[in-house]
């Protein structure tokens, strides 16, 4: 019987966090006179502010947010779930997608595309196009502070 070899990870490393004034940047890239902006705000608010994964982000419900007691339900790996406080800001990027940009549709996710073609309707948002969404700002930033 043998032992299998640790996979080999020198050049793995932690992923990079953003300093503060790159986040300001990064939610100040939004524009929150659209829809797309409004959404994306939400979003990216909610990865910076609750430190949630993009997976968890793209998971959430309409139900998640119990808006009496403040809180968030966060759906996490394993089916368990966490409940969180919800932040003044979040729930004022939220309110503002859920009124102004969310668009009207029978799906129960709380993040849904708005670009909705023939054969997707508005569907939940994938993690990859959340992460693809906070890559492309990031760009935008860094090319901004150079």
């Amino acid at each position: 019987m043998a032992v299998p070899a640790a996979a080999g990870r020198r050049d793995a490393s932690l992923p990079r966090s953003l300093t503060s004034g790159q986040v300001a940047r990064l939610l100040a890239s939004c524009d929150r006179r659209t829809a797309m902006g409004r959404r994306d705000y939400a979003m990216l608010l909610l990865l910076a502010r609750l430190g949630l994964r993009a997976g968890e982000v793209a998971a959430l419900r309409l139900e998640d947010v119990d808006w009496r007691s403040g809180e968030i339900d966060i759906p996490g790996k394993g089916g368990r779930r966490e409940r969180l406080p919800l932040p003044d800001d979040v729930g004022q990027a939220l309110v503002a997608y859920l009124r102004r940009g969310r668009p009207d549709t029978g799906d129960r996710s709380l993040f849904v595309r708005l670009c909705a073609s023939i054969s997707a309707q508005h569907r939940r948002h994938q993690p990859p196009a959340l992460i693809q969404l906070v890559s492309c700002a990031g760009d935008s930033c860094q090319k901004s502070s150079e």
